[in-house]
């Protein structure tokens, strides 16, 4: 033991005393308090990570003075399965160390279970899905969020479940290919049924679903699932292009969830795939009544295409005809970058990055879709695909915020940016100078510092719960618990703070919205900073 502390005291007179510091803590399970060995400790974007030991304790030498984003990760279970983390802020000081950073990590939980037929009989292959419901630009999304497959007894396990949300389970039979001319018989009556998306316990409508909450490493077990049989319908129609009638990829699936990124991650589902006739005709059959969205591309490899289109239809209770899908090729999206008010002197010479990011979709390769603009400037994307985006914003200095950001009038930052839905549109970015910022530090009723904690700020003017989600802005508290945010705009805002992190879940935004008029209430005059002190509040 004298031997390990000389070696480390050693250590910690190893780094410059001028610029850097160093952090150690220990990571448990937040439930139990058991120490979590091999837990993945990591400093920002830096390279300064480490494991912890079998007692859970860490130590990260060389850490650059000032505030760092440390991050905790539990072990990762396999390649396949995308572990929980948790994120301080914490103020290294130099030649310093900032001891006693603990994390405590909220271990994921299971779900298991069978999926039967109407006989009760097991059925092997069926992809089993947990669906997270959020608010996401301002509308409810359903995003897939874990997935497994039924083993041949029909049995499937869904790990890394994230306990205390809830998700709604989904099993469907899903063709990897299909026909794009289907040999169905005309006649309904002479069909096969089809296998219809089934909701955990036992229903076609996401509306019916029982939601499933887990605790923290529950290892729920026994939720069987009889997947539904439906009257077989199929869509009828046509690819059109500029060049003329041709066979195009085309890619089916259902819309009761989509892939995507959330507020967990980003998953992505394969769907079906195939190739239209020669002529562009399809006749796509074997569907159960609900809503479906085709993908068309000219994409035969896995670069980007340079035509493409999508278009949703629903069967209800008869054969659809006279689909018309038309592709479009790629469209340029052009943009600028201007101020509001006066512009400062000397001019800025930093760049912002405008990303877009495929709502539904994967990227493809090659697919390019950001710019770095001055500010002020100009910039184009010459080839993004006919498609909904989000715009990712990075690189605005802590003193400008976003004053306005449209594409065809519509403001895209609270709904999707649809490319090319708007001939000759510019996506506008303005941005503004007088701005003011928070200076919050959250206590207990004993004015004693609460560190980590989460402030979040509320405008109070937002008409909806899908609103308050897309506008909310929020931060973490560092060990001491000071948080500073940049500039927000001049106006009324709603000020609280929270131990744990919220989410966009209906759940989570519905407390907020139904606890607004109960959170602090600050009003933000241009240029100036408002002092609040916080006491962390528990919503649950």
């Amino acid at each position: 033991m004298k031997t390990l502390t000389f070696a480390l005291l050693l250590a910690r007179f190893a780094w410059p005393q001028n610029d850097t510091g160093a952090v150690s803590g220990i990571v448990r399970e937040l439930s139990s308090g058991q120490p979590v060995p091999d837990a993945e400790v990591a400093v920002g974007r830096t390279d300064r990570n480490g494991k912890t030991d079998a007692e859970g304790r860490y130590s990260i030498l060389n850490v650059p003075a000032g505030q760092q984003r440390v991050t905790a990760t539990a072990p990762r279970l396999s390649q396949h399965i995308f572990p929980r983390y948790v994120t301080k802020m914490v103020t290294v000081a130099p030649g310093q160390e900032a001891a006693g950073v603990d994390f405590g990590l909220e271990m994921p939980g299971s779900i298991a279970g069978r999926i039967l037929d109407q006989n009760r009989e097991p059925m092997p292959g069926i992809q089993v899905v947990l669906v997270a419901r959020e608010y996401s630009l301002g509308s409810l999304r359903y995003v897939y969020s874990v997935m497994a497959t039924t083993d041949d007894d029909g049995a499937y396990v869904l790990h890394n479940v994230r306990p205390g949300r809830a998700f709604l389970l989904m099993a469907r039979k899903r063709e990897r290919k299909m026909d794009a001319i289907s040999p169905a018989p005309v006649d309904p009556k002479l069909r096969k049924p089809a296998f219809a998306p089934t909701f955990y316990p036992g229903t076609p409508q996401r509306d019916g679903a029982q939601l499933l909450t887990l605790r923290a490493g529950e290892q729920r077990e026994g939720v069987d699932l009889r997947i539904l049989r439906s009257p077989s319908y199929c869509a009828e129609g046509v690819v059109q292009a500029g060049a003329g009638p041709q066979a195009f990829p085309i890619q089916l699936e259902d819309v009761h969830a989509s892939s995507g990124a959330s507020g967990d991650g980003a998953t992505f589902i394969m769907p079906t795939m195939g190739n239209t006739g020669d002529d562009g005709k399809v006749r796509l059959c074997n569907l159960a009544p609900g809503e479906y969205r085709l993908t068309v591309s000219n994409n035969r490899t896995s670069a980007a295409p340079t035509i493409f289109a999508t278009a949703s239809f629903t069967i209800v209770d008869r054969d659809l005809r006279n689909l018309t899908v038309v592709a479009k090729p790629v469209v340029a999206v052009a943009g600028e970058v201007t101020w509001h008010g006066e512009a400062p002197d000397p001019p800025l010479t930093q760049k912002l990055t405008v990303g877009l990011e495929p709502l539904t979709r994967a990227p493809w390769r090659g697919e390019m879709t950001s710019s770095n603009p001055s500010i002020p400037g100009s910039f184009a994307m010459p080839s993004v695909l006919a498609d909904a985006y989000r715009i990712r914003l990075n690189g605005l200095p802590n003193d400008i915020y976003l004053k306005e950001m449209t594409y065809g009038g519509v403001d895209v930052r609270t709904e999707p940016l649809l490319a090319g839905s708007v001939a000759d549109s510019t996506l506008r970015i303005v941005l503004a100078r007088d701005g003011g910022n928070i200076a919050a530090k959250v206590a207990d009723k004993d004015g004693n510092a609460v560190g980590d904690a989460r402030v979040l700020v509320l405008p109070i003017t937002v008409p909806s719960e899908a609103a308050l989600a897309a506008t909310i802005v929020s931060g973490q508290c560092d060990q001491v618990g000071v948080w500073n945010s940049n500039a927000l705009a001049p106006g009324k805002y709603y000020v609280l703070a929270l131990a744990r992190p919220h989410d966009n879940s209906p759940e989570s935004i519905g407390k907020l919205w139904g606890s607004r008029t109960h959170f602090k209430e600050i009003d933000i005059a241009p240029k100036s900073s408002v002092q609040v002190t916080l006491a962390p509040m528990d919503l649950n």
